[in-house]
């Protein structure tokens, strides 16, 4: 019998915090919102299952990863939203784990559940179904894989080269700052003779193998001209932001790691400069968008910072119980505010089934592409979405000379999702569908138009 005990309190000790951190990363994120650059996945994959092939039949400009990754899993299980959204949250929770596995490479021990729990209300910010969210996941697991790689099991190196490059095909310039960290931190160790070259060698085996994979289903300027030139040319415009927040995020993180420094100990100096090196790198990832979300994805590493700082200071039990209790109730604000910070997308399909002639014919603009998939339709155009001052002239022209050949059923239009784009809805697209559609519905910001 005391056995018996024995075992249930052993478990409920090492299972019940990935529970808890479980349930709080479902409740933070089980709301049904309406968001672009999960609609940009969603999208991409509906028409990969339905044999497009990404650049050549559809045009985007984000990497290649994320929408063939749920067109496979779907594949495996069904085309369904559920299915979608729970392939975003298993690879959220290996973050959690991750980040834990971190953690406690660096010997953090009091505060070992403390980057996860950051993590958790980090993540509430963003969608889980998000090529930044794979990206992350991907740079979370190369950096564990190059920390054990580094102390005991070489072999380990080839892995983390391998979710470097991985990280690369999710989110192309994050993923490749990160890859190119990782081998500047190897190059400094070999010039401190601390590593042999095998070791570079052998990340850069693993870095390399899914970036080489891509020329096997794309020639390299289709690559090129979607994956580099387009967003190197058209990106930046629509995405001028103030830089206050990234100063005050460099601010904090140079704080941060000089703490740390000052009492650090010796062995721990390599490895403060990998998370330094990685933390202003993808920090300046976030300059191609400035916003709080770009932002809080670039700091995921800076999350073990303040688990390793508060380690080093706070040695107290109150102190830990007085914080993760804050934790605790960020969380719970986060589950319950705001309940529903988009119009709930059940009801916008059925509506829009309701009063469209034909809803298997529209068109969605300017950026709500996951309406596509949800709708279970293919866009008209080769387009998810068109943005002014991003995508060019022609490109609206051609959409617009396709629909004025095959003129959807309906037009279902939300401008407050690109007011943040600067978006000009002088344009010939939209003048279109002001002269030839009427407006059948308003749901919010979202209006419905039929053809006249």
């Amino acid at each position: 019998m005391l056995e018996n005990k024995q075992i249930f309190y052993s478990f409920i000790k090492k299972y019940l915090p990935w529970l808890a951190l479980g349930l709080a990363l479902f409740l933070t994120n089980s709301q049904h919102r309406l968001g672009s650059d999960e609609g940009a996945i969603l999208n991409a994959a509906w028409n990969i299952y339905h044999d497009r092939k990404l650049y050549y039949d559809t045009f985007e400009f984000i990497a290649p990863g994320a929408p063939y990754l749920l067109a496979w899993w779907w594949q495996l299980t069904a085309p369904s939203y559920l299915m979608a959204a729970f392939l975003g949250y298993l690879i959220s929770f290996s973050s959690l784990v991750g980040l834990f596995l971190i953690s406690q490479q660096l010997k953090i021990k009091r505060w070992k559940f403390l980057a996860p729990t950051l993590f958790i209300i980090a993540s509430s910010f963003w969608q889980l179904l998000d090529h930044n969210n794979l990206n992350i996941a991907a740079i979370i697991w190369s950096l564990y894989f190059l920390l054990v790689g580094l102390d005991k099991d070489k072999e380990k190196l080839f892995l983390s080269g391998l979710f470097s490059g991985l990280a690369v095909l999710f989110t192309q310039h994050r993923g490749l700052i990160a890859g190119v960290i990782f081998i500047i931190y190897l190059l400094i160790l070999k010039i401190k003779r601390e590593i042999p070259l095998s070791k570079i060698i052998i990340f850069i085996s693993g870095f390399v193998l899914p970036l080489l994979s891509l020329f096997i289903f794309w020639e390299p300027k289709i690559l090129y001209d979607s994956l580099i030139k387009f967003p190197f040319l058209n990106y930046h415009e629509t995405n001028v932001l103030p830089l206050t927040l990234w100063y005050w995020s460099l601010a904090g993180l140079l704080l941060v790691i000089i703490l740390i420094y000052k009492k650090t100990r010796p062995d721990n100096k390599n490895r403060l400069i990998l998370f330094s090196l990685l933390n202003f790198g993808l920090l300046l990832s976030a300059l191609t968008r400035p916003d709080a979300s770009h932002i809080l994805q670039s700091l995921i590493s800076f999350l073990i910072l303040i688990a390793w700082l508060l380690e080093i200071y706070i040695y107290k039990l109150r102190y830990q119980l007085i914080i993760y209790t804050l934790l605790l109730f960020i969380i719970m604000f986060r589950c319950l505010w705001p309940p529903l910070e988009n119009l709930n997308v059940w009801y916008l399909v059925k509506t829009i089934k309701k009063v469209c002639p034909n809803s298997e014919k529209i068109y969605v603009g300017p950026f709500m592409p996951g309406v596509y998939f949800q709708m279970r339709t293919l866009s008209i155009t080769p387009y998810g979405f068109l943005i002014t001052n991003q995508h060019t002239s022609e490109q609206f022209n051609k959409a617009l000379e396709i629909i004025k050949q095959e003129p959807p059923s309906c037009a279902i239009l939300n401008y407050s999702l690109v007011e943040k784009f600067n978006y000009n809805k002088n344009n010939p697209l939209d003048n279109f569908f002001k002269e030839e559609y009427t407006v059948v519905r308003e749901l919010g910001d979202i209006t419905i138009l039929i053809k006249k």
